[in-house]
């Protein structure tokens, strides 16, 4: 997968997401275009995860629909993000 960028609502560069520790586009012809990915807290980048800031994939921009922190069995902290393709 290609390098997340978060973007604040003006698109511009907040952070890049370097290590996802996983990410998954969907893209369905007529249907949905969603992005979906976990970044540990501890990375930092989760105090950018936000209703109002953008996630950039390869020159797409996608809204945060829902984001969640939690702690994994391990201890590490997650945060969990779904994001939607912004359409024009």
């Amino acid at each position: 997968m290609s390098i997340l960028k978060i973007l604040d609502p003006s698109l511009s560069e907040l952070a890049v997401v370097k290590a996802a520790s996983s990410a998954v586009r969907t893209e369905k012809i007529n249907a949905d275009n969603t992005l979906d990915f976990s970044v540990r807290i501890k990375s930092g980048l989760a105090g950018y995860i936000n209703e109002t800031n953008v996630i950039e994939l390869d020159g797409d921009y996608f809204d945060i629909a829902w984001y969640r922190k939690e702690q994994q069995s391990d201890g590490t902290l997650m945060v969990s993000v779904e994001c939607e393709h912004v359409s024009y």
